[in-house]
């Protein structure tokens, strides 16, 4: 005796036994749900479930609400609601949260030595600190600078009871510029 074989598309099925398929508009047939959802309803994308590896997106705009993603960079998985959530706009890409950069924007560094919940937080600057372009990092200026400039050392400001050695050739191109703008100054008046 032979097994017929069952034709799957002219098989009965209720609704809620397809998991993967949602019931036509007309309600005449069950419709295949796109491969991002584990179940839907209405449409294809509209996602009650993301397949995993898939998340639904806080930004999307109100028709694409239900719609599941694939991570990208740019955003992380919120793993209480999970959800994808915008970085900030320092972090190029981030996890966890969105401040834990694994990779900063441009002109965004991470300090040097951060340890506890900013450790991977990006900044532009950061006051007593300056920017090492080779490591891309934020470092901590000496201890006697206020801030600084290129390298530890090379203090912008110095801190209370320290002081820079005078500079006699620093000194006379300052006077030179402020002498440069007075008289450009007095040209312009003359017009």
């Amino acid at each position: 005796m032979e097994n017929p074989e069952i034709n799957e598309i002219n098989y009965c099925y209720l609704p809620d036994s397809k998991p993967n398929y949602y019931l036509s508009n007309d309600n005449t047939f069950l419709k295949q749900c796109d491969n991002s959802c584990l179940t839907c309803e209405t449409e294809p994308l509209s996602c009650k479930k993301c397949r995993f590896g898939f998340y639904k997106n806080s930004n999307s705009t109100a028709e694409k609400i239900n719609y599941c993603y694939i991570k990208t960079l740019g955003n992380y998985q919120d793993l209480d609601e999970n959800i994808l959530k915008l970085c900030d706009d320092s972090c190029y890409d981030c996890e966890l949260n969105s401040k834990n950069c694994t990779i900063c924007q441009k002109n965004y560094y991470k300090l040097e030595n951060s340890k506890g919940d900013n450790k991977n937080f990006c900044y532009k600057e950061f006051f007593g600190y300056y920017i090492d372009k080779v490591e891309n990092l934020i470092k901590l200026c000496d201890t006697s600078c206020s801030s600084c400039e290129s390298n530890s050392n090379n203090c912008i400001l110095c801190k209370n009871n320290y002081y820079k050695l005078e500079d006699e050739i620093y000194e006379k191109k300052i006077i030179v510029i402020k002498i440069m703008k007075v008289t450009i100054l007095v040209k312009k008046k003359n017009y």
